[in-house]
Formats: structure tokens, sequence, C-alpha cells
């Protein structure tokens, strides 16, 4: 092998591996360690008197989300047919890329920005109650802020030797941010109730007495 073959052979076989690795690893052997430790940061910042947190345990309540329309519901039946299709396109798309040198993972990250950002919030989706039209509603919604945060993570991860810290790293800021987020829903509630409360009582004896 002379030198510039190697220059382009070594780094395409590293990403290669790399990519092989992060994929056995985050879908067999870290989902259950990241779910705990997702878990752990929720009960300890909302202060949950749940050792083990079951699925509906947080408030259902989505700002925004009124129900689905008959053609969101066949949007999404359509997406979700497809899913394990375009999953599997997708997944040998982005190792062929992967093994471009050096430019290849950043377009892999480019990819699946998007998609990773939001499957890190799953568990909170879970612990939420939520139906998959409601999931499918924040996706539609969200992934723009879905995307920063996944391009950042995935970036942070692909960091040979510090990787799988920021895997954990970014499960604790994922958990974190569900945290935020169920702290504006909660305000929203009270001041919703506030609202309600603070109706004109006038008002209310004119519309009874109609």
């Amino acid at each position: 092998m002379t030198g510039g073959s190697a220059l382009v052979v070594l780094p395409s076989m590293f990403q290669s591996c790399n990519f092989v690795i992060g994929f056995i690893n985050k879908k067999f052997i870290l989902p259950n360690v990241l779910k705990r430790l997702f878990d752990h940061v929720i009960v300890s910042h909302m202060t949950l008197k749940y050792n083990k947190l079951p699925k509906g345990v947080l408030h259902c309540y989505l700002p925004g989300y009124y129900g689905e329309t008959a053609v969101g519901r066949c949007i999404r039946k359509a997406v979700q047919i497809s899913c394990p299709v375009t999953w599997f396109v997708r997944l040998i798309f982005c190792f062929f890329i992967n093994m471009i040198p050096f430019v290849g993972p950043l377009l892999v990250i480019l990819v699946r920005a998007s998609r990773s950002g939001f499957s890190k919030h799953h568990r909170y989706f879970q612990l939420k109650g939520y139906t998959n039209a409601q999931v499918y509603f924040i996706w539609v919604h969200q992934k723009n802020s879905y995307f920063m945060f996944g391009f950042v993570a995935l970036l942070l991860e692909s960091i040979p030797g510090l990787g799988y810290f920021f895997v954990f790293a970014n499960t604790i800021g994922a958990a974190l941010w569900a945290v935020d987020l169920e702290d504006q829903m909660c305000r929203t509630i009270v001041s919703k109730m506030q609202e309600e409360s603070d109706e004109d009582p006038s008002d209310l004896a004119s519309s009874s007495s109609r």
C-alpha cells in the first residue's frame, strides 16, 4: 500500500469500523443504561417519588395540539408504514457516505441530526403518555430545534476516545431539556387557570342569565 492510498484507505476503514461499533452500542448495548440515566435526572429534578417511572406519569398536556385531522392521520400512517424501509435505506446510505475520508462523518451527522436529536426524547414522550399523533405533531413543529440539538450531540459523540462520555452527557442534557419543557408547560397551565379565575364576575352573571 503506497502512502497516497493509505491516506484514503486507512481513514475509511477507521470511520467504517467506528460507524458499525457505534451502531451496535446505541441499538443493543446502551439503551437500557441511558433510559435509567434519563429517568434518574427526571426524578431528581422534578422530585417524583418513584423508584421506576411508569409510562404516562407526567401530564400529557401538549401546547398547540387540538387533535389530529383526517389528512394528518393519512400522512402520519403513510410515514409510519414506510418507516422500516426508509430507516434501512438511510442506514445503508449513511454507511457508504461515512466511508468518504474526513468529510463523510460530517455528512452523516447532517443527515442524521434531526432524527438523532428527536430520538433522545423518546423516553420523555413515553413518560408523557403521548400518542403517536402527538409525537408526530412534535416532530413536525420542533424539527429545527431537534436538528440543532442532534447536530451538536452527534458532533461531540464522534470525537475519538471521548464519544461515549458525550453519549451519557447528551442523555443528561436531553433530560434537563425535558425538565425545562415541563416547567414551561406548568407555568402555562397555571397562567391559564389564573386567567379563568380572574374572569369578570359580571360577565359570568350575564352569561348565566342568558
